[in-house]
C-alpha cells in the first residue's frame, strides 16, 4: 500500500468516525461512545474534509506529472530579456512579460501572487483589512496605490509598479520562485475567487486575537457570524447567526434542518443572515471553521455558491475569515447578541 492509499485510507475511516460508525465494524457507535459527541464529530468531520483536499490535490499533482507539467523555469539567458517599462504597470503585467520570455511547452506559469506573497515576506506589502498595501518601504521602491471604481463595488484600490519596482522584481526573480517554491501548500496560495458566483478574498484571522477584538477591529464593514451543530443519528440540525452592521446587531437561529453536517448548517446561518442585507457593502463571514470556500469539490459547494450568489446580488464584496479554535467563544458572542442586540 503506497502513501496515497494510506492517506485514502485513513479519510475512509475518519470520515466513518464523524458519522458515529465504528470503521472496524461498520455498527453505529454506542451513545456513550466519544466518537457520539456533538463537538468531537464536527472536528472529525473537519479532519475528513482536510485528508479530502489532501489527496485531491496529490491526486492533480499526480495528473499534472503524467501530462508532462514541470515546475516553473527561467534560464540566466532568459533573464537577460527582462526589462521594466515606462510608466506604472500592474503585477500581470510583470507576469505576463515573465511568461511571455520564459514559455515552455509543458511547464506551469509564473503566477502574479508569487510577487505578491514575496512582497509580504519582505516587508515591502503588508495585510490591512483584507487589501495588500505598501509599506512605507513599498512606497519608497515605487509601489503605487491606484484608485478605481466598478458600479459593482464602488471605489477600490490597485497596487501599481513605477519602473524601479518593476525593476526590483525582475532582479529578484530567483528569489520570488523559490520563495513561492518553498511555500506552494500554504494556504495563502489558495485561489481567491473559483468563478463568477464564488468571489471572495481570504481575510487572514490574527493570531491570538479574540472574536469580540477581529469584530471591533472591522467595524468598518458588515460581519456575519454563524456556529451550527448537529445530530448525526436523527439527522437533526441547528443554527444561531448574528450580523452586525454599523453598530447595529440582529440575531437569527433555526432548528430542526435535516442534515448530517454541522457546516452545513452554519452555511445555512450564513446564506439566511445574508439575506437581510438590503444595500451593497463589504461583508465578512466569520465562521469558527474552514467551510469549503476554497475547494471546488466541497460537498455543501451548492450551499456555498448560495451564499456568494446572494452577496453578488446585493453588490457586496465579500471576505472569508476562519477564528480556528475559538468556536466556543464565537458562539458566546452571538448569543450575547440575542440577548442584548
Amino acid at each position: 500500500m503506497n502513501d496515497l492509499e494510506i492517506l485514502k485510507h485513513a479519510q475512509e475511516y475518519v470520515t466513518k468516525l464523524s458519522k458515529g460508525i465504528d470503521p472496524l465494524t461498520d455498527k453505529s457507535a454506542a451513545e456513550s461512545d466519544l466518537i457520539r459527541n456533538p463537538k468531537i464529530q464536527q472536528c472529525l468531520e473537519y479532519v475528513a474534509g482536510v485528508l479530502k483536499r489532501d489527496i485531491a490535490a496529490w491526486e492533480g499533482s499526480l495528473s499534472a506529472r503524467s501530462c508532462g507539467k514541470g515546475a516553473f523555469g527561467i534560464t540566466d539567458e532568459e533573464k537577460q530579456a527582462l526589462f521594466s517599462v515606462e510608466g506604472t504597470v500592474y503585477l500581470k503585467d510583470i507576469a505576463d512579460l515573465v511568461n511571455s520570455v520564459a514559455a515552455k511547452k509543458g511547464c506551469y506559469k509564473f503566477q502574479p501572487k508569487w510577487i505578491n506573497n514575496y512582497l509580504l515576506s519582505i516587508g515591502m506589502l503588508k495585510e490591512q483589512n483584507g487589501r495588500k498595501i505598501p509599506t512605507e518601504d513599498g512606497k519608497a521602491l515605487g509601489i503605487i496605490p491606484q484608485e478605481k471604481y466598478s458600479e459593482r463595488i464602488g471605489t477600490y484600490y490597485v497596487n501599481t509598479f513605477s519602473p524601479s519596482a518593476q525593476q526590483f522584481i525582475l532582479d529578484n526573480i530567483d528569489a520570488v520562485i523559490a520563495f513561492a517554491s518553498s511555500n506552494s501548500n500554504d494556504s495563502s496560495e489558495q485561489p481567491k475567487s473559483q468563478g463568477k458566483t464564488r468571489s471572495f478574498t481570504n481575510l487572514a484571522y490574527p493570531p491570538g486575537q479574540s472574536v469580540e477584538q477581529f469584530c471591533a477591529d472591522n467595524s468598518d464593514k458588515c460581519i456575519i457570524m454563524s456556529a451550527g451543530s448537529c445530530i448525526i443519528e436523527s439527522e437533526a440540525g441547528a443554527y444561531s447567526a448574528a450580523l452586525l452592521f454599523n453598530g447595529r446587531a440582529k440575531f437569527v437561529s433555526k432548528e430542526g434542518i435535516k442534515t448530517r453536517s454541522a457546516n452545513y448548517c452554519i452555511l445555512q446561518g450564513l446564506l439566511d443572515a445574508a439575506r437581510m442585507l438590503k444595500k451593497p457593502t463589504e461583508v465578512v463571514l466569520l465562521t469558527s471553521t474552514p467551510l469549503g470556500f476554497n475547494s471546488k469539490s466541497s460537498p455543501n459547494k451548492a450551499l456555498i455558491d448560495e451564499v456568494l450568489s446572494e452577496l453578488a446580488a446585493r453588490e457586496c464584496t465579500v471576505y472569508i475569515a476562519s477564528c480556528n479554535g475559538r468556536g466556543e467563544e464565537l458562539v458566546n458572542l452571538i448569543n450575547a447578541y440575542r440577548i442584548n442586540g
